[in-house]
């Protein structure tokens, strides 16, 4: 019985193990939340038009179109993608104005061009979520505006990391070695044992 299952209870052992690693998850990355107040510090031209669509990860949203010429305050916040695969990042509105808006673009924001590496948006003026895909490496740029000119408005949002993908492990060159050499030997010892019975 011994020589019969010793090289099955290596294997065993070993596919128990892989199993284990890769089921594992690796952590969640820290949501980042920003919140403000709109001022006069920073301006951009025109506003985007709010079509009600937030945009979702999957598919990019076309540029809704811009609405008047008159300079709109805006804040603007940045996040990475360092996890070296495209990810889907949620960002939640928890407080936002009746005139305010929220839009990304992948890379830079342009406040004299305010479609250049537009991503997606809100869709409206209201607490509510959307979805951008980022690849990876790549910056996210968030930008809260006024929709109208005058006055300031108050926000928050969070946006939400996605998991890290999970690293398939693989064997070594030595692990390799070593299962080939454990193997060789269960094989010699079941060789000996058979010439002795005989």
């Amino acid at each position: 019985m011994l020589r019969k299952t010793a090289a099955p209870k290596i294997l065993a052992a070993l596919g128990t193990a892989a199993a284990i690693a890769v089921c594992s998850t690796s952590p969640a990355l820290a949501d980042v939340t920003f919140s403000g107040t709109l001022d006069n510090a920073t301006t951009q031209t025109n506003r985007i038009s709010r079509d009600g669509v937030p945009s979702t990860c999957g598919s990019v949203k076309s540029y809704p179109g811009s609405v008047s010429t008159a300079a709109r305050n805006y804040d603007a916040y940045t996040v990475t993608n360092f996890t070296g695969a495209s990810q889907c990042y949620a960002i939640n509105v928890t407080s936002l104005g009746a005139n305010t808006f929220v839009a990304a673009y992948l890379g830079a924001f342009d406040p004299a061009n305010i479609s250049t590496n537009y991503r997606g948006d809100l869709g409206s003026s209201a607490p509510s979520s959307f979805g951008i895909d980022v690849p990876a490496g790549q910056t996210l740029t968030l930008v809260v505006s006024q929709v109208a000119g005058a006055g300031t408005e108050s926000y928050s949002l969070t946006v939400v990391g996605p998991t890290d993908p999970v690293a398939v492990p693989t064997m070594t060159e030595w692990a390799m070695i070593l299962m080939g050499l454990m193997l060789a030997g269960g094989a010699a010892v079941m060789i000996q044992r058979r010439r002795m019975a005989a």
